[in-house]
């Protein structure tokens, strides 16, 4: 069976073929074609009308997260790596200035 399932294209809330191609992978369709004029169709045995018609009633439009860049990923790295520098400073301020403390009293 061929059946036409919907409009390519997340911003028209309808049909996002990276996604629903994923999601149909679960019930074992692979063929999912796009036509010229944005529509949508796959191709599968009969059997299965009801399965697809569930997933593409579930189908979700929202394009999936963009993942970070290298170059995003490499600041992120060295914020961390500063903050956790800028931490121990202060951990190791905080010790000298309680081990000052700590000799003052002892000189009372």
């Amino acid at each position: 069976m061929r059946k036409k399932i919907g409009i390519e294209g997340a911003g028209t809330g309808q049909i996002n073929p990276i996604k629903l191609s994923e999601e149909l992978k679960n019930i074992n369709i692979e063929l999912l074609e796009i036509e010229s004029d944005g529509g949508v169709y796959l191709t599968f045995a009969d059997a299965l009308e009801t399965q697809v018609d569930a997933v593409c009633a579930e189908h979700d439009p929202t394009p999936l997260p963009v993942p970070p860049t290298e170059s995003q990923l490499l600041q992120l790295a060295l914020a961390e790596a500063i903050e956790k520098q800028e931490a121990d400073n202060l951990a190791n301020q905080l010790a000298l200035a309680e081990y000052i403390e700590s000799q003052e009293q002892g000189c009372e």
